[in-house]
């Protein structure tokens, strides 16, 4: 799967837009696109981001502090030490590096972060180059099967669906790895719906059904990068699909389950409830309790009649406890005319 991301505001106390950036071990350099404020940024630590920085853990006091006790060190080495002269010359020349890698990670991490759990795709520069396929008309039925009005249990929904739910992996223009997530087939005609960012940047992808069966001709339906879905097709027929539901008819509360590939482990089941509806940019977001990992992005959230209700998008780890959202199935409906590409 493609790299997660984090929402940072920018510093500029007039603008303050919001940025997705990536969670990557490395300090960028980031222009603001709307004030054009350039910052350093590198993604916070455990402490950064389970605290929120007191006078005492702002840089200029552990700057201070280091600039204290490291030269107190230094000569407690020197002095009283019985290290023989290479071990105390290399010994410094350690404890001087640390001290100069800690500060410019104090000096250049910025001060405040905002951890909006609603994921901001829109604003990435990358677009995914897969070629593009139009289509004729589609029916989409949403929600029979809750008509119906019988409730299955877990291992029966399981049993219906799991042909239905697919491991998607993209790669770049090198074919390259760039990141593995899942899919879920909503027509027996091949068309699969995933996130935006399962297959933000790549050139090249494959799709592996149950079974092991390898799909490597994948074709662009439509995107929707703001509400992070997409829709591909690949060719194939009479395959198994999961039958639609009706996300506006979800109430907070009701049991779900949540099937994908986390960690590439794939099928793999969970369950919760339906915490909260979250409404931003004009856009609905299911908030769910059943756990997400990376690799489930794309995957099926299912309610207990065996509909696909959403797709599994972001899930928050470390300072926030089951924290996971799932994108409405009922916006996929508006992706089948947004392709204006050539037919493959």
């Amino acid at each position: 799967m493609n790299q997660e991301k984090t929402i940072v505001i920018c510093p500029n106390k007039s603008c303050q837009k919001k940025l997705a950036l990536p969670k990557i071990n490395e300090v960028l350099r980031v222009s603001c696109p709307k004030c054009h404020t350039t910052f350093r940024y590198k993604f916070p630590s455990i402490i950064q981001k389970e605290i929120k920085p007191r006078w005492y853990y702002r840089s200029w006091f552990i700057i201070l502090l280091l600039f204290v006790f490291t030269p107190v060190g230094v000569i407690l080495l020197w002095s009283g030490s019985k290290f023989r002269l290479p071990m105390r010359i290399g010994l410094t020349i350690a404890f001087g590096l640390l001290f100069v890698n800690q500060s410019m990670n104090y000096i250049f991490a910025p001060s405040f972060r905002d951890y909006s759990p609603f994921p901001r795709w829109g604003t990435t520069p990358d677009k995914i180059y897969l070629p593009s396929a139009s289509m004729g008309p589609v029916e989409l039925s949403f929600g029979e099967w809750r008509e119906k009005g019988e409730e299955l249990t877990i291992p029966q929904i399981v049993e219906r669906v799991r042909a239905g739910i697919v491991f998607i992996e993209s790669q770049d223009k090198n074919h390259e790895v760039l990141g593995r997530g899942s899919g879920v087939i909503i027509h027996r005609a091949g068309i699969i719906v995933t996130n935006y960012h399962v297959l933000e940047g790549a050139h090249f992808s494959e799709v592996k059904l149950l079974g092991s069966q390898i799909y490597r001709d994948v074709y662009l339906i439509g995107v929707d990068k703001q509400k992070d879905l997409a829709v591909i097709v690949i060719r194939a027929d009479n395959l198994s699909a999961v039958p639609l539901g009706d996300s506006a008819k979800v109430k907070i509360g009701e049991q779900v389950i949540a099937i994908g590939n986390p960690l590439g482990y794939e099928r793999t089941v969970s369950d919760g409830i339906v915490s909260g509806i979250r409404e931003e940019d004009g856009g609905e977001y299911l908030q769910i309790t059943a756990p997400i990992s990376p690799g489930s992005s794309g995957g099926a959230l299912l309610n207990m009649y065996g509909e696909l209700i959403g797709i599994t998008s972001i899930g928050y780890f470390g300072f926030a406890q089951n924290l996971n959202f799932a994108v409405p199935i009922n916006y996929v409906d508006s992706l089948f005319n947004m392709t204006d590409g050539p037919k493959a």
